[in-house]
């Protein structure tokens, strides 16, 4: 998972404790939820063959 979607869970997380609801995951599920995203986006980098035209590409804005 994205370090900017973990702060966004968590500031949601946060905010529900503040208005006393009950959180919907508890610690291990979060972990678990962030593991296999990590996980798939790992494999859909990893299946991409290399390419040495992307190093003289220029930028995308």
């Amino acid at each position: 998972m994205c370090p900017s979607r973990m702060a966004n869970l968590e500031r949601k997380l946060t905010w529900e404790q503040r208005l006393g609801w009950s959180t919907p995951f508890n610690v291990v599920q979060l972990i678990w939820v962030n593991l296999i995203m990590d996980t798939l986006g790992a494999l859909a980098l990893a299946k991409e063959s290399p390419n040495d035209g992307l190093m003289i590409r220029s930028r995308l804005s």
